[in-house]
């Protein structure tokens, strides 16, 4: 666990003051991670700061987005893994909104929302993909329709105004993390996929 000042300093880094709720998302600067969509949710809203942490081609792209919607976004650039690790456990909340992107490609299951959902923190995720088949709405995180800012806004601005309801989902995805998210497990899921992949297109 992160002492105080290693936690202060992670959010610092992250960009966020000590009264803002601090929602964190991980992954490549890419369309099918919907970061475009969480930028514009938390545009005027000064008490929600949002950091992500990764680069990509829509960096600059971004950086215009949330200076011209007035949200409070850091975009931190690449972590090393340790360092993903201690900013998903300084996050009030941790944010996977992925899209279908332009060209048809969604991630499956993201790695970011295994590693949030095992630091036992809050989880916001489009209901899109996989995701609805590892978190349960209400259960071990909140799910929004995917590429729906004013749906993401409502449900950021719900878990900021109550804590006691992000501990409980935090401790609920860290509880299924361990139990059916281990990389054996996802590993043995995704081979039973690709099984039954092969014999659709067979017949």
């Amino acid at each position: 666990l992160l002492r105080d000042e290693q936690r202060e300093a992670m959010r610092r880094r992250l960009g966020a003051s000590s009264s803002q709720t601090l929602v964190v998302a991980v992954g490549r600067l890419v369309e099918k991670k919907g970061f475009a969509h969480l930028i514009e949710a938390v545009g005027g809203s000064a008490e929600l700061h949002v950091a992500i942490v990764g680069d990509g081609d829509l960096h600059g792209e971004l950086l215009t987005l949330a200076l011209s919607s007035r949200a409070s976004v850091t975009l931190a650039g690449r972590f090393s893994r340790s360092e993903i690790r201690d900013a998903l456990h300084c996050a009030d909340i941790v944010a996977v909104p992925s899209v279908v992107d332009s060209k048809g490609n969604v991630d499956g299951l993201p790695n970011a929302l295994i590693e949030a959902m095992a630091s036992g923190r809050a989880v916001l995720a489009s209901r899109v993909a996989g995701i609805p088949d590892v978190v349960r709405d209400g259960v071990e995180g909140v799910l929004v329709p995917p590429g729906n800012a004013a749906s993401i806004r409502e449900a950021l601005r719900g878990l900021a105004q109550n804590a006691d309801l992000r501990a409980e989902l935090g401790k609920a995805a860290a509880r299924r993390a361990a139990k059916d998210l281990t990389w054996d497990r996802v590993a043995a899921t995704l081979e039973e996929s690709y099984v039954q992949a092969q014999a659709l297109a067979k017949r």
